[in-house]
């Protein structure tokens, strides 16, 4: 059977492991070589939650039990190449809640290498999660760069549905000269879900791309300016398919040696498919932006980003988002750290068909945690969190409050 005849899910699987055989042949050439650390990591907690569902005013669903979480770092390092695999486990157990408890599965693998004037980072994630893990986001700082993408998330828990999530990405720099840079990026990002809701779970397919140069002006300074593409699939007879060209130009400074910032500025067309019935919905243009700092002090570091992007969406829409996310950890005493997140999301669909009945969303959370250390290794966590959704076409929001205790074993860390 030839890859034109194959169902399309399993064309877009093929097509992701495709990708990773790729980067796992790149990475084998210095596996004999390289040296190799393994690092577990498991917690074991107490879980309760008043709105686990985060549903309206008067149907919150409290749930009360255990958590229990296992991964391990799998890491390798030579001199040109860095390559880390971190397979993960996560259950959820509610001893009078069955119907919430849950088993999710993640593999994330990064591989980095460098040439004398190129480097190469590749992605790739497989997660198979409940989506009461996918649709309540939380204020975690991303691994990436600043002003990245979400997974998704729609907002809606409506049903105990799961989501299995591709995602594979390359970014590549080429030196052209002292001071110059050749950079392109494409990422795939495939979402199916077991059961189709209409409005909050929907399998779809995106693809993105960039092109572009960037420009040392000083030794503080980069200035970079490129060409952005994304296609967006839906299986939704009755949602149109979309396809985005646009143009980005952003500034990074290192400000200190420990801090640094960006901004970024760009604008973007989409165009929409002929749906299968009805007219051909106009195009639509949006204005994307960013802007953000990053810093790593003695005994605190600082994350703050601002952005604007459109991203893919389970809802059948692409959709604009405007995100603001705050970090901050610190380090109170030598075993003692204590660290807040806020997250704040507005959702808006660009166009297509049903753009007019697209109910907007507004989100926001936010965690204080407390973390005391007994050895290197074992420590213990305290965590409150509150969460807070409304949408456009609804009279009464959702808030939620969420407790978790700790006990955490993990073996690398400084």
């Amino acid at each position: 059977m030839n890859d034109q005849d194959m169902p399309a899910p399993g064309r877009n699987q093929a097509r992701v492991c495709a990708a990773i055989a790729a980067a796992a042949t790149l990475a084998s050439g210095a596996a004999a070589a390289a040296d190799w650390h393994f690092n577990p990591r498991v917690d074991l907690a107490g879980l309760y939650d008043d709105n686990y569902s985060l549903l309206p005013s008067g149907s919150a669903i409290s749930v009360s039990g255990g958590q229990l979480g296992a991964q391990l770092g799998i890491v390798a390092h030579t001199p040109r190449t860095d390559f880390t695999l971190t397979p993960q486990l996560r259950s959820t157990y509610f001893p009078s809640e069955h119907e919430f408890n849950s088993t999710d599965g993640q593999v994330a693998a990064l591989l980095h290498h460098a040439w004398q004037k190129a480097n190469l980072t590749f992605n790739a994630d497989y997660v198979n999660q409940s989506v009461f893990a996918n649709e309540r986001p939380d204020a975690v700082v991303p691994g990436g760069d600043q002003g990245g993408a979400g997974n998704g998330d729609s907002g809606r828990i409506v049903a105990d549905n799961r989501q299995r999530l591709y995602h594979v990405s390359a970014q590549l720099a080429q030196q052209l000269g002292q001071r110059s840079n050749f950079e392109a990026s494409a990422g795939y990002v495939n979402a199916d879900y077991e059961h189709q809701i209409q409005g909050a779970q929907l399998d779809y397919r995106n693809g993105d791309g960039y092109l572009g140069f960037a420009y040392d002006a000083t030794q503080f300074d980069t200035l970079r300016i490129g060409a952005v593409a994304e296609e967006y699939h839906t299986d939704s007879a009755s949602l149109s398919s979309s396809h985005t060209d646009g143009l980005r130009a952003e500034w990074a400074r290192r400000l200190t040696q420990t801090l640094r910032g960006y901004l970024r500025v760009g604008g973007a067309r989409t165009t929409y498919d002929q749906p299968a019935t009805g007219p051909k919905p106009d195009s639509a243009s949006n204005v994307t932006y960013g802007a953000g700092l990053r810093g790593s002090y003695q005994v605190t570091e600082v994350y703050l980003d601002a952005s604007r992007s459109i991203e893919p969406n389970g809802t059948g829409f692409l959709v604009r988002r405007d995100q603001l996310q705050l970090n901050v950890t610190r380090q109170f005493r030598p075993l003692v750290f204590g660290s807040i997140g806020l997250l704040g999301i507005s959702d808006a669909a660009t166009g297509g068909v049903g753009a007019a009945s697209f109910e907007n969303r507004h989100y926001a959370t936010g965690f204080l945690q407390l973390e005391r250390r007994f050895t290197r290794a074992w420590s213990m966590n305290g965590r409150y969190a509150y969460s807070w959704q409304s949408f456009s076409g609804e009279t009464s929001d959702r808030r939620g409050n969420r407790f978790y205790l700790g006990v955490v074993y993990e073996a690398g860390r400084l």
